[in-house]
C-alpha cells in the first residue's frame, strides 16, 4: 500500500497512487499542472506527437511491464460498436460475434451490482447476459484486487472468461499468460 502526500488516501499500486496526486484537491500544484495538460493538448508542442517523448514513454511502459507495476488493461481506450452496442476492447467485441455465430441470445447487462472495497461501496456490471443459461459473463485479462470484490459480492451466476478461454475458443490468437493467484476464490 502506499499513500498521497498530500491526502494520506491510500492506494494498492504507485500508479493509482500517482494518478490520484496529480489531480488530489490537497495537491498545491495542481491547477498548474491541469493548465499545462490543457496547453499540452491545445498546442502545436503536444507531447505526444513528440518523438523523443513518445519514446521515453515507451521506455517507462516496457520498464513497468518488466516489474509488473503497469495494468495492461487499455480496453476503455478501444471502444468498439457491434449492433448498436459498445464493447471495451476487441475481447468482448470477439465474444459477442462468438455468440452470434453460435446462436446463443445474450444482451448487454444494464442494471448494476453493489459491491465493497476498502470500505467504500462502488458498483459492478458484467460484461454480458446469456438469457437461456441465466448467466452473468465477465470478460477479463488480469484481475485485481477490486476485480475480487466485485466478483465474491456478486449475487447471481457469474463466469469469468480470461484470455486463455478466449484462445481455446478461437476467438483470439495469442494470449500471454501471468502467474495470478486467485486466493482461492470459487468461480460461481
Amino acid at each position: 500500500m502506499v499513500k498521497c502526500n498530500f491526502c494520506e488516501r491510500e492506494f494498492e499500486n504507485p500508479l493509482q497512487m500517482g494518478g490520484h496526486t496529480i489531480w488530489c484537491k490537497n495537491n498545491p500544484n495542481s491547477e498548474k499542472i491541469k493548465q499545462k495538460i490543457s496547453q499540452n493538448q491545445r498546442g502545436p508542442n503536444n507531447a505526444s506527437r513528440n518523438p523523443e517523448v513518445q519514446k521515453k514513454l515507451s521506455n517507462t511502459i516496457k520498464e513497468k511491464i518488466i516489474n509488473n507495476s503497469w495494468h495492461l488493461s487499455f480496453s476503455h481506450s478501444r471502444i468498439h460498436e457491434y449492433k448498436g452496442e459498445k464493447f471495451h476492447g476487441k475481447w468482448e467485441l470477439e465474444y459477442a460475434k462468438w455468440l452470434d455465430k453460435n446462436n446463443i441470445l445474450w444482451r448487454r447487462p444494464k442494471e448494476k451490482f453493489p459491491y465493497f472495497l476498502d470500505g467504500i461501496k462502488g458498483f459492478y456490471t458484467p460484461d454480458f447476459y446469456l438469457e437461456d443459461e441465466k448467466l452473468y459473463i465477465e470478460i477479463k485479462g488480469y484481475p485485481t484486487k477490486k476485480d475480487f470484490s466485485k466478483w465474491d459480492s456478486f449475487p447471481l451466476n457469474l463466469k469469468i472468461l480470461t484470455g486463455r478461454d478466449l484462445k481455446n475458443l478461437g476467438l483470439i490468437t495469442s494470449y500471454k499468460s501471468r502467474n495470478v493467484q486467485y486466493k482461492n476464490y470459487s468461480w460461481k
